[in-house]
């Protein structure tokens, strides 16, 4: 027995150790500004240790020649991350040429830890080691997710807030929500209101979770209602103590939460007039809503968020995305086949969990075709699908 445990925590290391060298011999082998906005979010970092304070969507040194504005006004948890190591990297001597892999470690550690929770989120749904090994496989060595925790962005600290909040949903579940299960909770929102608004599809998840679990209690309904009400406030204070400073501020200096208004001015002013929000908008509204541009829309959903990034790759990286999602859609019919079928053997927390799963997905979808269709039309770019990657993950194999 002790030697099994031994050889589980030997393999375990392994896992997080490997995974490390995975995501740093792939970011050693990318160009700097090879990722999505990578330069314009390595310019908050960089401005912060140059300055020793947060940029605001005023100081024009960063606005980025093109777009006219920065991601001074967005989330910072990442960029403050980045700022320490490169920090530290400077300390020690690394030329400045090289201080973005300083910054790209933090992407690289959010991997690891993102790996470490999807393990302890495996343990807490399945029994059986070989369908927590393939859940964990499938959803850390997607190829999407491995780039993302390869370069500056702000995606990667978001997943592991969205893992951290599935992980505390399932075991308040399980477990009721004791006071570490809420904290839990509140500490998962927290990272995600810091990092990257997209994994809100998450945060309206734990609410569902949260209430859910609460009704189907078999209860005195007055005392269990009184609980929850106490509890939920309590874990929205926390969350609250701990992000609400950054919105605080923006609403200060900016007059709104993300400072857009600022960002759409700057950008008229210092910006191409082809990526204005005006322009970029109406432009998605006329192309997303025809037949044609949807089709090439979702048709680029797939194949990216398969791992084909570029519309200019290879047929043969085509072949292997449509390969790949359509065994993965498969997996899916298969399980939802099973789940519905199985239905009325669940337990109610069962229950719960397969419907959070789902409406994550589906509100991530939702968002991303907002964004398509309201914000900027970009058709191959299934970043904002991302979130769902857990969801993704655990419709192919429940």
């Amino acid at each position: 027995m002790k030697n099994r445990i031994n050889n589980e925590k030997i393999m375990y290391v392994c896992a997080v150790v490997g995974y490390f060298l995975l995501l740093l011999i792939w970011s050693l082998n990318q160009d700097f500004g090879s990722g999505p906005e990578e330069k314009m979010r390595y310019q908050i970092p960089q401005f912060i240790i140059d300055n020793n304070r947060l940029p605001t969507l005023f100081d024009s040194s960063i606005y980025d020649s093109y777009y006219g504005f920065s991601y001074a006004g967005q989330p910072c948890l990442p960029y403050l991350f980045g700022a320490l190591f490169m920090k530290i990297a400077r300390v020690i001597g690394i030329w400045e040429a090289n201080l973005y892999m300083a910054a790209r470690l933090t992407s690289i550690l959010c991997g690891c830890v993102f790996l470490i929770l999807t393990i302890k989120i495996s343990k807490e749904i399945f029994n059986q080691k070989s369908f927590r090994v393939a859940f964990v496989t499938i959803i850390v060595l997607w190829k999407y997710t491995c780039y993302l925790f390869t370069y500056v962005n702000c995606d990667s600290m978001c997943l592991v807030g969205i893992a951290v909040i599935i992980l505390y949903c399932i075991r308040g579940l399980k477990e009721e929500w004791t006071i570490g299960n809420c904290i839990g909770l509140a500490v998962g929102n927290s990272i995600v209101l810091l990092s990257y608004i997209n994994g809100l599809s998450y945060s309206i998840v734990s609410v569902f979770v949260f209430i859910a679990s609460y009704i189907t209690m078999k209860d005195e309904k007055k005392r269990k209602y009184l609980e929850m009400l106490k509890k939920g406030i309590g874990i929205t204070l926390i969350a609250l103590l701990m992000s609400a400073w950054f919105y605080i501020r923006n609403i200060i200096l900016y007059g709104s939460l993300f400072g857009s208004n600022i960002a759409n001015s700057t950008a008229k002013i210092y910006g191409s007039h082809e990526v204005a929000a005006s322009v970029r908008s109406e432009y998605a509204r006329k192309t997303m809503f025809t037949f044609k541009g949807l089709l090439e829309w979702i048709k680029g959903q797939i194949i990216s968020f398969g791992g084909q990034f570029t519309v200019e790759d290879t047929f043969m990286s085509t072949l292997i995305s449509y390969t790949l999602m359509v065994i993965s859609v498969l997996l899916i019919v298969v399980s939802v086949y099973k789940i519905i079928k199985n239905r009325r053997n669940m337990l109610p927390y069962q229950k719960i969990m397969v419907e959070a799963m789902a409406l994550g997905g589906f509100v991530t979808i939702a968002v991303d075709f907002y964004y398509s269709a309201f914000v900027t039309y970009i058709a191959y770019y299934a970043r904002y699908l991302l979130p769902m990657i857990i969801s993704f993950g655990f419709f192919m194999l429940y």
